[in-house]
């Protein structure tokens, strides 16, 4: 249902701003899903509209390309994406002729920008110790730290390079991330975990680069990751079949109910980035990071 004219003359203006290819995908495919449930063109689509499709996708009405529900943080990243076109919009009223003085549909659409960390979404202490005892192998243990203690992502795990970590003039381990985008981005290793972390590392072999990998030694995809991580879960006898995004969703909520500042919390989860200059010193910004307010310690050693 979207119109000629928005998809050739208006669109193009703002996918243009959109960096990656996958990003012109969600875009698009929000775009046409709103319009098609709307029966509408974009530039005719109203608060009411607005609102009524976001309680279909909340309410599982509209399914995903798999034909599932969505999940929140994917109805957060649709209606978030459609937020920003029609801001874009509206702000562009000189440049385009819509006919009329576009107003956003979505100004007042109230969308949830962090994934939801209640108590009954994260998995207990209880929970995550039974998942480190069921880990199969020191690998996977500290693949669950790096979720846990850590505050990594999927992706940031699988992708973890033995060049990313260092060590400043104290002994503390670090990891050094580094994007164009981003910038640096710097996470403390805790002391707690740094005992399983260092034995792991020396169990690498001299060529690996790649910290995670498989028996033919390469690096872990994030779907074999996944089924993996699930199969350990599921073995043992944890309430639910938490994954490693719900690992790192509890390292966010223990440090903040332990006292950490929500900038602080971010910036340690790489929501903001985080700049260090030198690495011949102590790090200062290593002395102290969210992830030492946490009540959590991690005691004993893991499986070789």
């Amino acid at each position: 249902m979207l119109s000629d004219y928005f998809l050739n003359e208006v669109y193009p203006y703002f996918n243009a701003k959109l960096q990656s290819e996958g990003a012109r995908r969600t875009y698009k495919l929000a775009l046409e899903s709103i319009s098609d449930f709307c029966k509408k063109d974009f530039l005719d689509i109203t608060e009411t509209d607005a609102r009524a499709y976001a309680n279909a996708l909340s309410s599982g009405k509209i399914l995903s390309e798999r034909n599932r529900a969505f999940s929140k943080t994917s109805i957060s990243v649709r209606l978030s994406a459609l937020r920003s076109v029609a801001a874009f919009l509206e702000e562009s009223n000189d440049i385009f002729d819509y006919g009329k003085n576009y107003k956003s549909a979505f100004a007042t659409l109230a969308v949830a920008d962090t994934p939801d960390i209640a108590p009954d979404k994260i998995p207990s202490v209880e929970d995550i110790d039974r998942i480190m005892q069921a880990a199969p192998s020191l690998e996977f243990r500290v693949i669950f730290l790096m979720a846990w203690r850590c505050g990594l992502t999927v992706s940031e795990i699988i992708t973890l390079k033995r060049s990313y970590l260092f060590s400043d003039a104290s002994g503390q381990l670090g990891i050094r991330f580094s994007s164009p985008k981003k910038g640096e981005r710097f996470v403390k290793i805790p002391q707690d975990i740094q005992p399983d972390v260092t034995r792991y590392l020396a169990s690498l072999m001299p060529g690996d680069d790649h910290v995670f990998l498989n028996n033919k030694r390469r690096p872990f995809s994030e779907a074999y990751l996944y089924r993996v991580v699930r199969n350990i879960v599921a073995s043992s006898g944890a309430s639910a079949l938490w994954s490693l995004k719900d690992l790192r969703n509890a390292c966010a909520a223990h440090a903040l109910y332990s006292g950490a500042q929500p900038s602080a919390t971010a910036s340690f989860l790489g929501v903001l980035p985080r700049w260090l200059k030198r690495y011949d010193r102590v790090v200062s910004e290593l002395d102290l990071q969210p992830c030492d307010l946490s009540f959590v310690q991690v005691k004993g050693g893991g499986k070789s």
